[in-house]
């Protein structure tokens, strides 16, 4: 007689098929269901979709803020220097030229006006971290700590008040 055939058992169709993972790759204890419930859930809930939304429109809104060109330097626009908090000068913007700033006979430091970009050289502070500054816009300031110096960008005309802007009270 002729053996009988090796056929495998049918699964049960009631029972809940689990692919099958060998012994050695199968998670201890109740890992495993913790896994099946990831693998369940969907990748993004409607919350993680609006705080990504919110993350991109404040990144848009920073980048295009900074990015986008900002008004000119008009031809009114003066420069102020302050020494100790008491204005001490005021150079126009629209010239060109090197303007020496001096105290007590020494001169502190030198602003640069080039198309209608200030900057410092020669300052005779120990750090030198307001040569690394520039003015292009109002509002900016260049500041050198050491020399109590204060150089400002301004369009609007002075005014001895001491609440408005430019007021030196």
């Amino acid at each position: 007689m002729s053996e009988p055939l090796n056929v495998p058992e049918r699964p049960d169709p009631s029972a809940a098929a689990e692919p099958e993972v060998p012994e050695t790759v199968r998670p201890i204890g109740g890992v495993a269901k913790r896994l099946a419930a990831v693998r369940k859930t969907p990748p993004f809930r409607v919350w993680d979709l609006v705080v990504y939304g919110l993350l991109i429109a404040a990144i848009v809104g920073i980048l295009l803020g900074v990015l986008l060109p900002q008004k000119g330097i008009s031809d009114e626009a003066v420069l102020e220097v302050y020494a100790d908090g008491a204005r001490i000068g005021e150079y126009p913007v629209n010239v060109d030229g090197e303007y020496p700033i001096e105290q007590d006979g020494t001169t502190l430091l030198v602003l640069v006006v080039s198309d209608r970009v200030v900057s410092v050289k020669d300052s005779v502070c120990d750090d030198h971290l307001c040569e690394r500054m520039t003015i292009a816009r109002t509002k900016q300031q260049i500041v050198c700590l050491p020399n109590k110096i204060t150089i400002a960008l301004r369009e609007e005309p002075f005014s001895n008040d001491p609440i408005l802007p430019g007021g030196n009270g």
